[in-house]
Protein backbone atom coordinates (compact mmCIF):
# COMPACT_ATOMS: atom_id res chain seq x y z
CA UNK A 1 0.00 0.00 0.00
CA UNK A 2 0.96 3.75 -0.73
CA UNK A 3 0.74 5.76 1.86
CA UNK A 4 0.25 9.53 0.86
CA UNK A 5 0.08 12.67 2.66
CA UNK A 6 -1.45 16.22 1.92
CA UNK A 7 -0.17 18.58 4.77
CA UNK A 8 -0.43 22.19 4.17
CA UNK A 9 0.60 25.39 5.97
CA UNK A 10 -1.05 28.65 6.04
CA UNK A 11 -0.44 32.14 8.44
CA UNK A 12 -3.54 32.96 8.02
CA UNK A 13 -5.50 29.77 9.07
CA UNK A 14 -2.95 28.11 11.39
CA UNK A 15 -2.75 24.74 9.07
CA UNK A 16 -0.13 22.81 6.42
CA UNK A 17 -0.99 20.79 3.64
CA UNK A 18 1.46 18.71 3.51
CA UNK A 19 1.07 15.33 0.78
CA UNK A 20 2.91 12.81 2.30
CA UNK A 21 3.10 9.24 1.08
CA UNK A 22 3.55 6.91 4.21
CA UNK A 23 3.95 3.16 4.93
CA UNK A 24 2.64 1.20 2.08
CA UNK A 25 -0.59 3.22 1.50
CA UNK A 26 -2.18 6.79 0.85
CA UNK A 27 -3.78 7.55 4.75
CA UNK A 28 -7.22 8.20 4.92
CA UNK A 29 -9.14 10.29 7.03
CA UNK A 30 -10.88 7.93 9.47
CA UNK A 31 -8.12 6.48 10.90
CA UNK A 32 -7.88 9.19 12.65
CA UNK A 33 -10.91 9.07 14.43
CA UNK A 34 -9.56 7.46 17.94
CA UNK A 35 -7.54 10.38 18.38
CA UNK A 36 -9.54 13.46 17.26
CA UNK A 37 -10.08 14.15 21.52
CA UNK A 38 -6.23 14.55 21.32
CA UNK A 39 -5.91 16.79 18.53
CA UNK A 40 -5.65 20.12 20.23
CA UNK A 41 -6.38 23.37 17.38
CA UNK A 42 -3.13 25.45 16.57
CA UNK A 43 -5.47 28.31 18.45
CA UNK A 44 -5.96 26.57 21.40
CA UNK A 45 -1.86 25.87 21.67
CA UNK A 46 0.11 28.20 23.37
CA UNK A 47 3.90 28.90 23.28
CA UNK A 48 5.74 26.48 25.81
CA UNK A 49 8.92 27.16 27.48
CA UNK A 50 11.14 24.13 28.07
CA UNK A 51 13.37 25.13 31.34
CA UNK A 52 16.94 24.70 31.12
CA UNK A 53 18.46 22.20 33.88
CA UNK A 54 21.33 23.41 36.18
CA UNK A 55 25.01 22.13 35.15
CA UNK A 56 27.55 21.73 37.49
CA UNK A 57 30.87 22.14 36.49
CA UNK A 58 34.43 20.82 38.29
CA UNK A 59 37.59 20.71 37.05
CA UNK A 60 38.82 18.15 34.78
CA UNK A 61 41.07 15.54 35.92
CA UNK A 62 44.54 16.18 34.83
CA UNK A 63 45.89 14.13 31.42
CA UNK A 64 49.29 13.08 30.52
CA UNK A 65 49.91 13.97 27.20
CA UNK A 66 50.77 11.37 24.84
CA UNK A 67 54.00 10.68 23.02
CA UNK A 68 53.36 12.00 19.37
CA UNK A 69 55.02 12.32 16.31
CA UNK A 70 57.79 15.30 16.03
CA UNK A 71 56.15 17.01 13.36
CA UNK A 72 54.18 16.44 9.96
CA UNK A 73 50.49 17.11 9.72
CA UNK A 74 50.27 14.06 8.03
CA UNK A 75 51.92 12.22 10.89
CA UNK A 76 49.99 14.01 13.15
CA UNK A 77 47.09 12.28 10.64
CA UNK A 78 48.67 9.05 11.04
CA UNK A 79 48.90 9.05 14.93
CA UNK A 80 45.60 10.40 15.66
CA UNK A 81 44.02 7.50 13.08
CA UNK A 82 46.05 5.12 15.03
CA UNK A 83 44.11 5.64 18.30
CA UNK A 84 41.09 4.31 17.11
CA UNK A 85 40.02 0.82 17.14
CA UNK A 86 37.91 0.12 14.62
CA UNK A 87 34.39 -0.79 15.96
CA UNK A 88 33.55 -4.93 14.85
CA UNK A 89 29.87 -4.85 15.95
CA UNK A 90 28.99 -1.41 14.01
CA UNK A 91 28.81 0.33 9.89
CA UNK A 92 29.49 3.33 8.37
CA UNK A 93 26.82 3.74 5.35
CA UNK A 94 25.97 1.27 2.78
CA UNK A 95 26.71 1.14 -0.60
CA UNK A 96 23.33 1.80 -2.51
CA UNK A 97 21.70 -1.04 -4.85
CA UNK A 98 21.73 -0.34 -8.50
CA UNK A 99 18.35 0.56 -8.31
CA UNK A 100 18.79 3.88 -6.85
CA UNK A 101 20.93 5.97 -8.27
CA UNK A 102 23.06 8.08 -5.55
CA UNK A 103 22.10 12.26 -5.65
CA UNK A 104 25.66 13.09 -5.46
CA UNK A 105 27.07 10.99 -8.33
CA UNK A 106 27.58 12.09 -12.28
CA UNK A 107 24.26 10.15 -13.20
CA UNK A 108 22.39 11.87 -10.30
CA UNK A 109 23.27 15.40 -10.67
CA UNK A 110 22.39 14.82 -14.49
CA UNK A 111 19.01 13.85 -13.32
CA UNK A 112 19.00 16.68 -11.46
CA UNK A 113 20.34 19.16 -14.11
CA UNK A 114 17.15 17.71 -16.40
CA UNK A 115 14.44 17.44 -13.44
CA UNK A 116 15.26 21.46 -12.88
CA UNK A 117 14.24 21.97 -16.76
CA UNK A 118 10.93 20.98 -15.90
CA UNK A 119 8.16 21.61 -13.44
CA UNK A 120 8.20 19.14 -10.58
CA UNK A 121 11.09 20.30 -8.49
CA UNK A 122 9.59 23.35 -6.91
CA UNK A 123 9.14 21.46 -3.78
CA UNK A 124 13.17 20.96 -3.58
CA UNK A 125 14.36 23.81 -2.41
CA UNK A 126 12.33 24.26 1.27
CA UNK A 127 13.27 20.26 1.63
CA UNK A 128 16.99 20.84 0.91
CA UNK A 129 17.01 23.16 3.22
CA UNK A 130 15.47 21.50 5.99
CA UNK A 131 17.12 18.22 5.16
CA UNK A 132 16.83 16.09 8.05
CA UNK A 133 18.92 13.17 9.81
CA UNK A 134 17.03 10.55 12.07
CA UNK A 135 18.37 10.87 15.27
CA UNK A 136 17.18 7.55 16.60
CA UNK A 137 17.04 4.47 14.09
CA UNK A 138 13.15 4.33 14.50
CA UNK A 139 12.87 7.60 14.30
CA UNK A 140 12.31 7.64 10.75
CA UNK A 141 8.80 8.89 10.87
CA UNK A 142 9.23 11.62 13.44
CA UNK A 143 12.46 12.74 11.35
CA UNK A 144 10.06 12.81 8.15
CA UNK A 145 7.73 15.05 9.89
CA UNK A 146 9.88 17.00 11.44
CA UNK A 147 11.86 18.63 8.33
CA UNK A 148 8.19 18.96 6.39
CA UNK A 149 7.26 20.76 9.33
CA UNK A 150 10.33 23.06 9.35
CA UNK A 151 9.99 23.17 5.20
CA UNK A 152 6.72 24.19 5.68
CA UNK A 153 7.29 27.23 7.80
CA UNK A 154 5.76 26.06 10.67
CA UNK A 155 5.78 27.95 13.95
CA UNK A 156 5.79 24.87 16.54
CA UNK A 157 4.82 27.40 19.35
CA UNK A 158 7.19 25.54 21.90
CA UNK A 159 10.68 26.76 22.99
CA UNK A 160 13.74 24.53 21.49
CA UNK A 161 16.74 25.72 22.54
CA UNK A 162 18.11 29.43 23.94
CA UNK A 163 15.01 31.85 22.95
CA UNK A 164 14.47 29.98 19.42
CA UNK A 165 11.28 27.85 18.42
CA UNK A 166 12.13 25.08 15.67
CA UNK A 167 11.11 21.41 15.48
CA UNK A 168 13.11 17.98 15.75
CA UNK A 169 12.33 14.68 17.64
CA UNK A 170 12.39 16.13 21.07
CA UNK A 171 9.88 18.81 20.69
CA UNK A 172 7.10 17.22 18.23
CA UNK A 173 4.04 16.28 20.16
CA UNK A 174 3.50 13.30 20.03
CA UNK A 175 1.07 10.24 20.33
CA UNK A 176 3.11 8.23 22.29
CA UNK A 177 5.90 8.39 24.33
CA UNK A 178 9.05 8.87 22.76
CA UNK A 179 11.10 6.11 24.37
CA UNK A 180 8.43 3.57 22.91
CA UNK A 181 8.24 5.36 19.80
CA UNK A 182 12.55 4.82 19.86
CA UNK A 183 11.68 1.12 20.07
CA UNK A 184 9.06 0.71 17.59
CA UNK A 185 8.88 3.66 15.13
CA UNK A 186 5.53 4.96 14.28
CA UNK A 187 2.42 3.47 12.02
CA UNK A 188 0.79 5.32 8.97
CA UNK A 189 -2.29 6.26 10.97
CA UNK A 190 0.41 7.38 13.84
CA UNK A 191 2.24 9.62 11.26
CA UNK A 192 -0.97 11.25 10.08
CA UNK A 193 -2.28 12.05 13.98
CA UNK A 194 0.96 13.57 14.82
CA UNK A 195 0.99 15.58 11.32
CA UNK A 196 -2.19 17.10 12.62
CA UNK A 197 -1.11 17.69 16.05
CA UNK A 198 1.08 19.63 15.03
CA UNK A 199 -0.71 21.97 12.98
CA UNK A 200 -0.80 20.57 9.47
CA UNK A 201 -3.35 19.93 7.38
CA UNK A 202 -2.98 16.30 6.37
CA UNK A 203 -4.18 13.88 3.69
CA UNK A 204 -3.46 10.48 3.07
CA UNK A 205 -4.19 7.23 1.33
CA UNK A 206 -2.98 3.16 0.99
CA UNK A 207 -1.97 2.09 -2.41
CA UNK A 208 -4.69 -0.54 -2.48
CA UNK A 209 -7.58 1.80 -2.88
CA UNK A 210 -5.98 3.95 -5.21
CA UNK A 211 -4.35 3.49 -8.78
CA UNK A 212 -0.86 4.55 -9.26
CA UNK A 213 -1.86 7.21 -11.81
CA UNK A 214 -3.73 8.75 -8.99
CA UNK A 215 -0.43 8.78 -7.03
CA UNK A 216 1.34 10.33 -10.19
CA UNK A 217 -1.18 12.89 -10.42
CA UNK A 218 -0.69 13.38 -6.45
CA UNK A 219 2.75 13.48 -6.43
CA UNK A 220 3.34 15.83 -9.70
CA UNK A 221 0.68 18.48 -7.66
CA UNK A 222 3.66 18.30 -4.44
CA UNK A 223 6.65 18.25 -6.44
CA UNK A 224 4.80 21.37 -8.46
CA UNK A 225 4.18 23.24 -4.99
CA UNK A 226 6.13 24.86 -2.21
CA UNK A 227 3.47 24.66 0.32
CA UNK A 228 2.94 21.06 0.02
CA UNK A 229 5.53 18.05 0.68
CA UNK A 230 4.64 14.08 -0.06
CA UNK A 231 6.34 10.98 2.01
CA UNK A 232 6.33 8.03 0.93
CA UNK A 233 6.01 4.94 3.44
CA UNK A 234 7.91 1.90 1.74
CA UNK A 235 9.30 -1.17 1.81
CA UNK A 236 13.71 -1.13 1.64
CA UNK A 237 13.54 -4.58 0.61
CA UNK A 238 11.98 -3.80 -2.85
CA UNK A 239 14.57 -1.22 -3.62
CA UNK A 240 16.77 -4.28 -2.75
CA UNK A 241 17.96 -2.02 0.07
CA UNK A 242 18.64 -3.51 3.43
CA UNK A 243 15.66 -3.06 6.04
CA UNK A 244 12.39 -3.23 6.08
CA UNK A 245 9.29 -0.24 6.42
CA UNK A 246 10.70 3.05 5.86
CA UNK A 247 9.17 7.13 5.74
CA UNK A 248 11.09 9.54 3.98
CA UNK A 249 9.88 12.83 2.25
CA UNK A 250 10.00 13.00 -1.73
CA UNK A 251 12.54 15.91 -3.23
CA UNK A 252 11.24 16.61 -7.27
CA UNK A 253 10.52 14.19 -10.04
CA UNK A 254 12.29 14.04 -13.29
CA UNK A 255 9.19 13.30 -15.51
CA UNK A 256 11.74 12.58 -18.96
CA UNK A 257 13.61 9.66 -16.84
CA UNK A 258 10.81 8.91 -14.72
CA UNK A 259 12.55 8.88 -11.28
CA UNK A 260 11.44 10.19 -8.19
CA UNK A 261 13.88 12.11 -5.90
CA UNK A 262 13.95 10.37 -2.59
CA UNK A 263 15.46 12.72 1.16
CA UNK A 264 16.52 9.46 3.12
CA UNK A 265 16.38 11.13 6.44
CA UNK A 266 18.46 7.72 7.45
CA UNK A 267 21.90 9.65 5.87
CA UNK A 268 23.83 7.29 7.80
CA UNK A 269 22.80 4.57 6.08
CA UNK A 270 21.89 5.97 2.47
CA UNK A 271 22.49 9.27 1.20
CA UNK A 272 19.55 11.27 -1.24
CA UNK A 273 19.09 8.97 -4.26
CA UNK A 274 17.09 9.27 -7.52
CA UNK A 275 14.35 5.80 -7.93
CA UNK A 276 11.80 4.58 -10.39
CA UNK A 277 8.53 6.08 -9.87
CA UNK A 278 7.51 2.05 -10.80
CA UNK A 279 9.65 0.80 -8.23
CA UNK A 280 8.77 3.11 -5.90
CA UNK A 281 4.95 2.27 -6.53
CA UNK A 282 6.01 -0.91 -5.46
CA UNK A 283 7.74 -0.64 -2.52
CA UNK A 284 4.86 0.83 -0.85
CA UNK A 285 2.75 -2.22 -1.46
CA UNK A 286 4.03 -4.75 0.74
CA UNK A 287 1.91 -5.61 3.81
CA UNK A 288 3.39 -3.77 7.42
CA UNK A 289 3.23 -6.69 9.69
CA UNK A 290 2.32 -4.22 12.25
CA UNK A 291 -1.11 -3.17 10.77
CA UNK A 292 -1.93 -5.64 8.69
CA UNK A 293 -2.22 -3.11 5.60
CA UNK A 294 0.05 -2.13 3.13
CA UNK A 295 2.45 0.90 4.24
Amino acid sequence: MSPEILLSNSDDTGFSSFPASSHHGYLQHSSTARFQQQLPTLSQRKPTTIPTASATTSTPPAVTPSKRPASGSSQRSTFLRQQVTQPTTSFYKRNLPTTCTSFQSREGRAIFAQALQGAYMECYYNLAMHYTTQSEPAYCGLSTLVMSLNALGVDPLRQWKGVWRWFDESTIETVRDLKEIQVDGITLCEFECIARMNGLAAESKRADAVTKDAFLRDLKRACASQSEVLAVSYHRGTLNQTGTGHFSPVGGFNEESNQVLVFDVARFKYTAYWVSLDLLWESMLPIDESTGKPR
